[in-house]
């Protein structure tokens, strides 16, 4: 299979199945259509191996970024696994599509060459309460969860 060399693609965890199911289904999409040389599946504990194991065999390496909580920690993570790999120069990041905070953080943490990619795309009642949560992100954890990409920066010498 021949592989874009410079792209990976970023699979975001969530706590809740649903999603990382839709996420997994997405990144597959993704996978088959850009054949990435890598992928990175993010969440705390089983979250990451929850995606890995919706993703199904990719015919690249899958990465498990197990020690993140956050949307933050998800992105500053997998920048230290990227930074291992200097020829991945493009990055696709698979969410939810009300999940805000995932384009935003890909472009602060990743830089230019992120782009973010919708999981799910119906639409359901519950995704009301989520994207409201995500307002509420914005406008009040926002300056936190910078504070927490910078820590994460920091200590690990990103």
């Amino acid at each position: 299979m021949l592989t874009a060399d410079d792209l990976a693609v970023v699979v975001l965890g969530c706590s809740d199945p649903r999603y990382s199911q839709s996420r997994a289904l997405a990144a597959r999409r993704v996978v088959a259509e850009r054949r990435p040389a890598l992928v990175i599946c993010c969440g705390h504990g089983s979250e990451a191996a929850v995606l890995a194991h919706g993703l199904g065999e990719v015919g690249c390496p899958v990465v498990l970024e197990e020690r993140s909580r956050s949307t933050s920690e998800n992105l500053a993570h997998a920048e230290r696994i990227l930074a291992a790999s200097p020829q991945i120069r493009r990055v696709v990041v698979v969410s939810s599509w009300w999940h805000v905070r995932a384009g935003l953080f890909a472009r602060l943490v990743l830089g230019r060459f992120a782009v973010a990619a919708a999981g799910d795309r119906a639409f359901a009642r519950r995704d009301l309460r989520r994207l409201g949560m995500e307002a509420v992100w914005l406008a009040v954890d926002w300056p936190r969860d910078i504070r927490r990409v910078r820590a994460i920066r920091g200590l690990e010498n990103v």
